[in-house]
């Protein structure tokens, strides 16, 4: 560009700055901007002017962000843009310069964080622009130009430059003037456009304003949110006062940008604004406009945003408008707003309104005085919008917080100002009574549904008061309660609907305490006076009555035909559609003419009518327009009718005395009530209930009506045939209430649901889906019903005389005198009516009804008779009933009535009585009748319905019946056999009521009496398998009750049935049967099962009624004061010599302990023990009642407890000790009584005392010669075994906090029996110890007393399990150690100078100067080191003695970092070198017990000279036993285990140990097999840790798979060990853990196995030993070897016969394992999760049977996918061997046989059938096979090849291998199950030849003849994920 003549100012910057951007920036961007740049300094107006646009549409454009940074980056300071303003200052076409700058400084790319740089230059522009006063003032200069463009560009500028950030922003804020009254004007319009009715402008339609522009700039300020800036900025009102008032005129997008900046950043937490300043930004006018605004249904988005602002501005105290407790708000101006609101034409409208009205009563009260519009009934649509506005606003006021001032003050006066608020809420004056009762008389009907409307919204509103109020009152009550008489029961029904009138109301003040009385009954009178305010203004009862009568009259001439169609109406969906869809065909075509076309105008304009009419209808109460066709009048009339019986039900709930018992609303059931519609069904029902008084749905008998027993059979109709469960739960209700109208049940109200278990269709009715059987059952039930319901009104008619034939046959019998029945008359009359139904030979019923009538009866009658606690009355009474009957026949003649199906049932009872009242004959030999006999509990049910419809009491018998009679021939198939079963009966009990579960709890423990009656004559072991079932079930109950409970509101009524069930349980004959019983363990599991109950109860009865029950059994004692504990004799003589001083800890290290020194735990023991947890369980609640009773009883048990304790750590001792601590209290210090002594020493002690003093004079203490006498007669007595000492030192328990008990006191309230019988034997092999807890305190006492001497305390042991205590983890442990030590150094110090004094003081000081902190843990072996120190430096005769002393004196204090006295003795060259040597090896086992010990070792290098010094020459066989013996405690230590097998090298040093000690393992005694056992224990212990598994898995299995092969070959020769089982079971277990890692490893890396020959050999070694307990081990271990091994191809003849004996000897031990089983180790709660045995041997030998033929086939054949078939066909191609038919059809009947043994497993059944069709149909020489050729094929067809022709098939020992890749549909799944079971059939038969001749055979026609099949296929493909 060349220039003649000299450049001016500007061009020469615009040359500077092109030159710069040459290489930088894009050429056609580069030469636009040079030549805009340019002219914005020329002096030419059009042409800067039109340079600005451009540089601003540049901006704008796609690439304007590039531009900006490009710019800025040249030009940091717009020096061209700054020079345009100098030039351009005061001369038109400033506005456009103007303009660019707001452009530049607002854009986007020029805000942003990642253009840092770019940011930063314009923030110091704008800056400049506002410091610099020249610039300011030209901007203020446009602003007050009075042109709009200059004014419009000075704004956007501003706006511009806030926008950048706050700080910026709060500088335009600083500097700028709010003031300037020009702001006025700029937010105007210069021409205004539109009215104030809330249309929204189009944009641009307010071209020539400022106000757009004032908007956003405005508006920028609030963007930028800085809460201090929003705070000042809003203040200005000028500015936010116009924008706000206008913004009705404004466009849509402006409306939704101010509100939505005012939404995000002005209406929320963050901003902190307070709430006046809220307020006053939103004025009269500005919630006008929005309100005109969310009105505009044409709006969009800015009515919908207007609409939530408006809620969240009117609604939310913090905006400043609603008032709140601790805000006053305005709630004058929210009026105003509300009467503005067009609430019945605008939905935004009425939502805001109610909305409004849901936050303030007082709004509420407010709005309805000056209601806006007329509701004086009249049928036309703005009528019915103002009613259901009306009603509407009412319903808005039932809201939690409304109630919150009302109820915050505790005492409400009748006068109170929010009282009268709340009565004009709930009563509106606009609403008046004779308004709602022209309403509801008026002949319009919708007008009826109107007025019906608010009065049932008035009535809610009043209900949810009066139960607000009642919760406030319950709270006073339960607060009075607790802290009130802990016998007192307060009913808590909590006054739902109780006027003054009522007797709740009128004893209520005197079941609370004095303090509370006047609340209460301030409350009440509150209450009262509502609700009489309220009755005075509702309509008239008996209008409400009227309209009643009239619907449900009309109601019932509707015709069938309607009704039906209405009932089609309230089907789901679905059915409704198509039924629609066939009435409008019936509508359009008739005889081939189209209707439709024939309509008139007329009927058009009626189906018009119809649609508003229903349109209007769902309007009024809320319904969906979608769901209901409202269109038919009796449509109406129904929603009408259902209605108004649920304003009559809250009319009864809120004010009961408005009808004054006048009417009987069981008069307005209908004669077949399921016609109506399933609402009106509903809410009759519930009315009904109200009527009833079962409050709140649940069930009350104390407020049941007389006479409700006459209305029986609508109810129960009802309750047996709806398809909807509530409403049959509600029916059920008032079917229970019914009953109990009569009279009969106040004896046994759980006997009303035995009537009701066997209607036909009862118990179908719980089950989701539709039950097969249901029209049957309709019509059984109109037979039974009927006669049941004609009874319950004889009865009920007759009671006085039916009770006194009750009382008759009581007095005659004379065995029953002042016996209350427990069973109800009906069953005499419902006995006799039957048998009179049956003598008649006619009367218009057939024998199968009769039939029908008698199996109901004797099967209820039969169920009455299981739910007895005590039976013998209720057997007496229907056997002379019966014998009064069957006396009249003679014996041909009942013969022959056996026959009749009337009659066999009666028989059948008869005969089942007399068995059950023969209580003298063997229970046993007839307990197989009674299950037997029971079929008459399932003759209507089982036979002809399926299991999921059978009544859990009927289905009980079955079951116990089928496992009893079922041959199997293990426990553990047996227990296969119950498993399904009980889980069925569980499911069945998760699905009850309470009142069901309860009374099936009866029933249950019915068949446990008798179970275990026959149990504790003659054990059996199905027995006791049924018994632990029928307790599981028991925990089952009780598990389903606390479910319930946690449901149930009325807590007192929980209480009153867990009352009844404590009670039915604690004094039912079984639980005399569980204390006796020495065999039954599983008897056990009531008292425990018990112990879920009282925790439920949360104190609402007294547990100590259940521990006085208890504790009064006659057979409580004979079970506490059982015991194993051995007697131990007094630590001292008469005299007052030590008889026993301890041995040498360390010399009894190789001293196995004997058999009397382990816990036993026998049946008795475990008694003891579960009674001792129900007791601890009980007296935790006894505790939390605050009940003092049973002082003396606590104090007698706890010394009862004493008197059988050990002290030990055995499962019972510890329960003990926590039972005890849980009963001492300050009244009962029965310890501390007899001075800590335990056990019969305790006893003893309490005797002597007693003969020396009187009972007062026990406890007194002062007296010299009472504490001599008493400290004689303590060592008299001391219970301290000095071996027992040394032993628990030994066997310290290191986590004895784990061990306080196996249960807490919280797993005890929740426990399950199961659990806790699993986890009792867990002590059974530990070695008895003493309970270092109660033996420190025992000693602290003891030394405080001065009962005994320090030296005495030293030499019996107990310093040195005070020493070992303070090397425990458990700190409270510590303490108590640390506490003794300093008694003992305190009576050390005070006794008498001697040697041993001397000796003691050096211990305890080399001792003490080591530890520096309090309580500080110190390693074990530094423990164990001075606890031995303690004995041997008191026997100077000690080898060990001088060594011990000289190292104490030369020692300062003691090293908790090293081993005392390690490298002394280690190295010792004295003449007892040997002796030191084993002394310090025997210090380091033990030593060895924590992780501290494991550093010690490790830093000294210890266990490397111990492995070194092993295997020199001078190491003898005791020292190598020795150093086995530690490294064996060492590899239990993680850091010991990983430091010998990694740094160490420790299992190549048992390798060579193994391998230097084998040549005699035949002997047992001898060393090397000692040394030889000791190897393999301390592999098996390493194998054990966790790190070392898989340290070993990963890396270094080669070298344990070494070990392991060496050792098969030891066990292959066998006569190396014979003999000897120990060393045998290690081996086995070592190769065991190998295999088992080795199964684990990656399929790369190399694994070990064995051969089938090499598992042949094994299993023929192994079985060379005779079964026995003791090998029990070895063969599961054996076994184990096998199946982990893995399944081994099958090559030939020789492979069959290994493989059969390899099958043969593992499934005989499974048999054999199962059968040493105890019942306790059956699985009943879940389905067995882990494969059995049996199963998995089966698919190891159908494995090796496919794996050895496909081995004939080539890889590209076995590998393609197929069908069964196909895969056989490719088999049959290449076979080499030739297979012996012989040897195929062994392992072929061995499959079969395994087969049917084990659950079926779907997953495995396609290789089960692979390998039986490898064996039996190549070369077959059956004939059953070969002609059945045909239909095999077609079955293999269906079945999928086996998994193990899958190439990615392995062997999983734990579970079948699952292809991920194989997916198939549940049909897919069952059609394949269906061929193999199929074929399964098939091969059976073909062994069937040899079967007894008459024994019938299965065949596959018999099968698919009976439709199982079929039927499994029906069933699935209605399954709805199928």
């Amino acid at each position: 560009m060349e220039e003649v003549v000299e450049p001016k100012r500007e061009q020469n910057l615009v040359r500077v700055g092109m030159e710069t951007w040459t290489q930088s920036f894009g050429t056609s961007h580069k030469i636009r901007l040079v030549h805009i740049l340019k002219n914005l300094h020329t002096s030419e107006v059009k042409i800067y002017s039109d340079a600005s646009r451009e540089f601003i549409e540049l901006l704008d454009g796609e690439s304007g962000g590039e531009v900006l940074r490009e710019y800025v980056q040249q030009s940091p300071q717009l020096v061209e843009l700054v020079e345009a303003w100098r030039l351009h200052r005061e001369k038109p076409g400033m506005a456009y310069i103007l303009s660019l700058f707001a452009t530049v400084l607002g854009h986007p790319g020029g805000k942003s964080r990642q253009n840092a740089v770019c940011k930063k230059c314009l923030d110091g522009v704008a800056r400049t622009i506002l410091e610099d006063k020249e610039k300011t003032g030209d901007v203020y200069l446009e602003l007050k130009s009075g042109e709009f463009r200059r004014q419009n560009a000075a704004l956007d500028l501003l706006a511009a430059i806030v926008r950048r950030g706050g700080g910026l922003a709060s500088e335009v804020a600083e500097s700028f003037d709010f003031k300037m009254a020009i702001l006025t004007q700029l937010a105007g319009i210069q021409k205004k456009r539109g009215g104030r009715d809330g249309r929204i402008q189009k944009k641009g339609a307010n071209f020539g304003s400022t106000r757009q522009s004032l908007v956003g700039f405005a508006m920028s300020f609030l963007e930028v949110g800085n809460p201090r800036l929003l705070r000042w900025v809003l203040q200005q009102r000028e500015l936010y006062s116009g924008v706000l008032r206008g913004i009705g005129e404004d466009d849509a997008e402006t409306v939704v940008y101010v509100l939505s900046t005012l939404r995000d950043n002005v209406l929320v937490e963050e901003s902190l604004l307070p709430p006046g300043l809220r307020s006053v930004l939103f004025g009269s006018a500005t919630l006008e406009n929005l309100s005109l605004i969310s009105g505009n249904l044409d709006a969009g988005e800015a009515a919908e945003l207007a609409h939530h602002v408006l809620v969240m501005v009117c609604t939310d105290p913090k905006n400043g408008l609603m008032p709140s407790s601790h805000l006053r708000g305005n709630e004058k101006r929210l009026l105003d707003l509300m009467k503005k609101l067009k609430a019945t034409e605008v939905i935004h409208h009425k939502n805001l309104l109610l909305a409004i009205v849901s936050k303030r009563l007082s709004l509420c009260s407010a709005y309805m005085n000056e209601f806006p519009y007329n509701i004086e009934p009249r049928s036309s649509p703005s009528w019915f919008a103002a009613i259901s506005l009306a009603a509407d606003v009412i319903s808005s006021a039932k809201s939690d917080s409304i109630f919150h001032s009302l109820l915050s003050h505790d005492l409400v006066s009748v006068d109170d100002e929010q009282v009268q608020v709340l009565l004009k809420c709930i009563v509106p004056h606009v609403c008046s009574r004779s308004v709602i009762n022209r309403g509801l008389l008026h002949s319009d009907d919708l007008v009826k549904h109107g007025s019906l409307r608010l009065v049932s919204e008035s009535l809610n509103l009043l209900r949810y008061v009066t139960e607000a109020i009642n919760g406030m009152v319950s709270s006073v009550r339960l607060t009075s309660e607790f802290t009130g008489s802990t016998k007192g029961k307060v009913r808590m029904n909590g006054f739902p609907g109780l006027s003054c009138s009522t007797p709740t109301d009128a004893s209520l003040a005197g079941q609370v305490h004095q303090a509370d009385e006047t609340r209460v009954k301030r409350w009440i009178s509150l209450r009262e006076y509502i609700q009489d305010e309220v009755r005075g203004a509702m309509p008239d009862p008996q209008v409400l009555l009227k309209l009643l009568s009239s619907a449900s009259q009309k109601r019932q001439n509707y015709p069938q035909s309607r009704l039906k169609r209405h009932a089609q109406l309230c089907q789901p969906p679905q059915k409704k559609q198509k039924c629609d869809a066939i009435d409008n065909d019936d509508d359009i075509i008739i005889g081939g003419i189209d209707v439709e076309q024939a309509k008139d105008e007329s009927e058009e304009q009626d189906q018009d009518l119809a649609n508003d009419h229903a349109t209007t209808l769902c309007e009024i109460w809320g319904l969906p327009k979608e769901d209901l066709e409202l269109k038919d009048a009796e449509v109406v009339d129904s929603v009408f009718h259902s209605k108004l019986l649920d304003v009559l039900r809250l009319y009864l709930r809120v004010m009961p005395s408005s009808f004054d018992g006048s009417f009987d609303f069981f008069r307005v059931i209908p004669p077949n009530p399921l016609k109506l519609s399933k609402d009106e069904q509903h809410c009759l029902l519930s009315l009904l209930i109200e009527y009833s008084g079962q409050c709140e749905g649940r069930w009350d008998p104390e407020r049941v009506p007389e006479s409700m027993y006459k209305h029986l059979p609508p109810l129960i109709d009802i309750m047996l045939h709806s398809q909807v469960k509530s409403i049959r739960d509600e029916a059920y209700i008032l079917v229970k209430a019914a009953f109990t109208s009569s009279g009969a049940f106040d004896q046994n109200f759980a006997e009303i649901d035995a009537w009701l278990v066997f209607l036909p269709g009862y118990e179908a009715k719980w089950s989701v889906g539709e039950s097969l059987g249901v029209g049957l059952s309709n019509k059984l039930s109109h037979l039974v019903v009927p006669f049941l319901c004609d009874a319950i009104s004889v009865v009920g008619n007759n009671l006085y005389k039916y009770q006194e034939h009750m009382r008759k046959f009581i007095s005659k019998s004379g065995q029953f005198e002042g016996y209350s029945p427990a069973f109800s008359p009906l069953i005499v009359c419902v006995l006799q009516k039957c048998l009179r139904l049956l003598d008649l030979e006619s009367g218009g019923m057939k024998l199968h009804e009769k039939s029908t009538i008698s199996v109901y009866v004797c099967n209820t009658i039969y169920l009455i008779l299981q739910s007895q606690v005590d039976a013998q009355l209720l057997l007496d009474l229907i056997g002379a009933i019966l014998n009064e009957r069957f006396d009249k026949f003679s014996s041909e003649e009942i013969q022959s009535r056996t026959y009749f199906a009337e009659w066999r049932p009666l028989i059948n009872l008869l005969h089942i009585l007399r068995i059950e009242g023969n209580l003298d004959v063997d229970r046993a030999s007839t307990v197989e009748g009674k299950c037997q006999h029971h079929t008459i509990s399932t003759e209507s049910s089982a036979m002809s319905t399926f299991l999921n419809v059978t009544p859990f009491c009927a289905l009980l018998p079955s079951v116990l019946s089928l496992v009893f009679s079922a041959p199997a021939e293990t426990a553990e198939a047996r227990a296969l056999l119950l498993d399904a079963p009980v889980r069925l009966l569980r499911a069945k009990l998760s699905e009850s009521k309470i009142s069901e579960l309860t009374f099936n709890l009866r029933v249950v423990l019915f068949w446990s009496h008798r179970l275990l009656s026959s149990y504790t004559v003659k054990y059996s072991n199905v027995l006791e398998q049924l018994c632990h079932a029928c307790f599981t079930l028991v925990d089952s109950i009780f598990e389903g009750i606390r479910v319930l409970a946690a449901d149930t509101a009325d807590l007192n009524a929980s209480a009153e049935c867990f009352q009844e069930i404590v009670e039915s349980v604690l004094q039912h004959p079984v639980i005399v049967l569980s204390f006796p019983c020495k065999k039954g363990v599983t008897a056990l599991s009531l008292p425990c099962s018990l112990s879920n109950c009282p925790d439920l109860t949360e104190g609402k009865f007294a547990a100590d009624e259940i521990l006085e029950l208890i504790l009064g059994h006659s057979h409580f004692l004979s079970s506490i004061t059982y015991s194993v504990v051995s007697e131990y004799q007094s630590a001292f003589s008469s005299t007052g010599s030590l008889l026993q001083p301890a041995p040498s800890i360390l010399r009894s290290v190789d001293s196995p302990p004997t058999q009397e020194n382990k816990f036993q735990i026998c049946v008795a023991e475990k008694r003891k023990i579960e009674i001792i947890r129900l007791l601890r369980v009980l007296y935790d609640i006894k505790t939390r009642q605050q009940h003092n009773s049973l002082l003396n009883e606590s104090r007698e048990l706890c010394f009862l407890l004493l008197s059988v304790y050990g002290a030990t750590l055995s499962e019972t001792d510890l329960e003990i000790l926590h039972l005890m601590n849980e009963i001492e209290s300050y009244e009962c210090k029965t310890i501390a009584e007899v001075d800590h002594l335990w056990g019969t020493a305790a006893v003893k002690y309490r005797e002597e005392l007693k003969l020396d003093y009187s009972t007062s004079e026990i406890h007194k203490t002062e007296n010299t010669e009472s504490n001599g006498r008493r400290r004689a007669l303590f060592r008299e007595n001391m219970p301290i075994d000095s071996k027992l000492c040394v032993t628990t030192v030994l066997q310290f328990c290191y986590k004895r906090s784990s061990r306080t008990s196996v249960f807490s006191l919280e797993q005890l309230r929740q426990d399950n029996f199961c659990d806790i019988l699993k986890t009792t034997p867990r002590s059974v092999n530990m070695v008895q110890i003493y309970d270092p807890m109660f033996i420190l305190r025992f000693s602290i006492h003891a030394l405080f007393m001065g009962y005994i001497e320090p030296a005495e305390f030293s030499r019996v042991g107990l310093l040195a399990i005070t020493f070992v205590s303070i090397s425990s983890p458990d700190e409270e442990l510590r303490k108590l150690g640390y506490e003794s030590l300093g008694i003992f150094k305190k009576s050390l110090e005070a006794s008498q100078k001697s040697k041993e004094k001397w000796h003691l003081q050096l211990l305890l000081t080399y001792l003490q100067n080591g530890i520096f902190e309090p309580w500080q843990r110190i390693p074990s072996i530094i423990a164990i080191f001075a606890a031995e120190a303690s004995l041997t430096l008191l026997d100077s005769s000690h080898t060990q003695f001088n060594t011990i002393s000289k190292f104490l004196m030369n020692s300062a204090s003691v090293n908790l970092q090293s081993i005392p006295l390690f490298p002394t003795l280690l190295k010792s060259s004295s003449v007892n070198f040997k002796a030191d040597r084993l002394w310090i090896l025997q210090l380091l086992y033990a030593g060895s017990n924590l992780a501290d010990d494991a550093m010690i070792c490790k830093r000294g290098s210890v266990l490397e000279l111990f492995l070194a010094f092993c295997s020199s020459a001078v190491s003898d066989s005791e020292s190598k036993r020795l150093i086995l013996q530690v490294l064996k405690k060492c590899v239990k230590l993680p850091v010991l285990a990983q430091h010998l097998v990694k740094d160490c090298g420790l299992l190549s040093w048992i390798s060579s140990v193994i391998s230097s000690h084998d040549e005699t393992l035949g002997s047992v005694s001898n060393s090397s097999s000692r040394i030889f056992g000791l190897a393999l224990e301390v592999l098996n212990t390493l194998i054990l840790s966790r790190f070392v598994t898989e340290w070993l898995q990963e890396t270094a299995l080669e070298q344990l798979s070494e070990i392991s092969k060496y050792l098969y070959l030891l066990v292959e020769e066998g006569k190396l060990f014979k003999g000897n089982i120990p060393i045998l079971t290690s081996m086995l277990n070592v190769i065991a853990s190998t295999m088992r890692l080795s199964m684990k490893r990656k399929i790369y890396q190399p694994h070990f196995t064995l051969s089938l020959h090499g598992i042949f050999k094994l299993c023929q070694a192994i079985d060379g030993h005779s079964r026995s307990t003791e090998l029990k081990l070895t063969m599961e271990l054996g076994t184990d070897v096998v199946l982990m091994n893995g399944p081994l191809p099958i090559l030939s003849e020789t492979d069959k016969s290994r493989t059969v004996m390899v099958v043969s000897w593992v499934t005989s031990n499974i048999f054999w394992f199962s059968n040493k089983k105890s019942v306790l180790e059956m699985p009943w709660e879940e389905p067995i999760k882990n494969e059995c045995l049996l199963s998995k041997i089966l698919r190891w030998l159908v494995a090796s049977v496919i794996l050895g033929r496909i081995s004939h086939i080539s890889p590209e054949k076995s590998n393609s996918p197929g069908t069964l078939q196909t895969f056989l066909n490719r088999t049959y191609e290449r076979v080499e061997m030739v297979d012996s038919p012989v040897a195929n059809e062994r392992l072929a009947v061995i499959i079969l046989y395994l087969q049917d043994r084990v659950k079926r497993n779907s997953d495995t059944l396609p290789s089960v059938v692979t390998a039986l069709c490898l064996l039996l149909l190549d070369r077959c020489s059956k004939q059953d096979l070969v002609d059945s050729r045909g239909q095999i094929e077609r079955l293999c067809s269906k079945i999928h090849c086996p998994a193990e022709s899958n190439p990615a098939w392995r062997w999983h020992y734990y579970q079948p291998w699952r292809d991920p890749a194989l997916q198939h549909t549940a049909i897919e799944r069952m059609e394949v199950d269906q061929a193999c079971r199929s074929l399964l059939i098939i091969f059976s038969n073909t062994f069937s030849a040899g079967l007894p001749p008459g024994v019938p055979v299965l065949s596959l026609g018999d099968v698919e003849k009976s439709g199982l099949f079929q039927w499994e296929r029906d069933f699935m493909v209605k399954q709805p994920y199928s």
